[in-house]
């Protein structure tokens, strides 16, 4: 980690800029996207990224397809959860507290229908939340986390999950509107060996886009884990009628079943020099 930066008075990740985190999610996508092998390229270049803001309380991210055309989707309460996460687990880090149990806990308590808990003014000290160490930090586990999510939907695509990504974009007139008029189309019914071979395929992108980075924005499935771990922690405090869980849960397996997954496609890549062998479609 790096020492001595300065403080950071008005961090987008701080201040829930959500303009901001969209085209953060925009930018690691076309970085997945620039990492991978041509065939692979030619199928997704193009897929658009929508923001999904209907429902405030909702904590997914998906692929899927409308009229014949591929696109992916992240929801507000997903980039909500994966900044607060990527916030408090860097001040847990830096200053050694406890406050991304203490934020599971709230959401835990909290969820149901409306906006997702959030923390008060002084949950975290104020001159920790701008320390220039923690914030550097924050935001290299907001990208990691990103990375891992839509590394995961990216796959379903390229790997021919879907059936739509077939080259020349997903059609850039497509919009959230466009896809709740279809719901049945907005995401493809789950499927346990898919699911394990999007989560192998996002985790080697994943890691290679991380290794590649500049020093000090680097990362590896240390987002991963944050996410999924998020999730294990959410079901033990609250149970599986917890409303946030439900919903990620409704469209992904249980993360207590991928994070062995993620381990072992981490382990692969890394054991094979970044070489690992490719991710088979079923």
């Amino acid at each position: 980690m790096q020492q001595n930066l300065p403080p950071v008075p008005n961090d987008p990740i701080n201040n829930m800029d959500f303009n901001w985190m969209r085209g953060r999610a925009s930018a690691m996508l076309n970085e997945l996207v620039a990492n991978l092998n041509p065939q692979q390229q030619s199928r997704v270049n193009g897929i658009p990224l929508v923001s999904d803001n209907e429902d405030p309380s909702e904590v997914n991210a998906y692929a899927g397809c409308q009229n014949g055309s591929a696109f992916m989707a992240t929801t507000d309460g997903l980039l909500e959860v994966v900044a607060y996460s990527a916030r408090f687990r860097a001040n847990d880090e830096v200053f050694q507290t406890r406050k991304l149990d203490a934020y599971v806990s709230m959401v835990a308590q909290g969820a149901g229908n409306g906006p997702l808990p959030r923390p008060q003014p002084g949950f975290t000290d104020p001159n920790q939340d701008i320390d220039g160490r923690k914030v550097a930090r924050q935001n290299v586990l907001f990208d990691a986390q990103l990375a891992f999510v839509l590394g995961h939907e990216l796959g379903h695509h390229y790997l021919g999950h879907t059936g739509c990504a077939n080259g020349g974009g997903g059609g850039s007139g497509i919009t959230l509107g466009d896809i709740n008029r279809v719901l049945s189309s907005k995401i493809p019914v789950m499927n346990q060996p898919n699911e394990a071979a999007a989560d192998q395929a996002g985790t080697y992108n994943l890691l290679a886009v991380g290794s590649r980075r500049p020093q000090g924005m680097q990362f590896n499935e240390e987002g991963a884990m944050l996410v999924l771990n998020f999730f294990v922690a959410l079901h033990n405090a609250a149970g599986v009628g917890n409303s946030v869980l439900a919903v990620f849960e409704s469209t992904h397996p249980p993360p207590s079943v991928r994070i062995p997954l993620v381990t072992n496609a981490a382990n692969t890549w890394r054991s094979s020099g970044g070489n690992p062998p490719p991710v088979f479609s079923y």
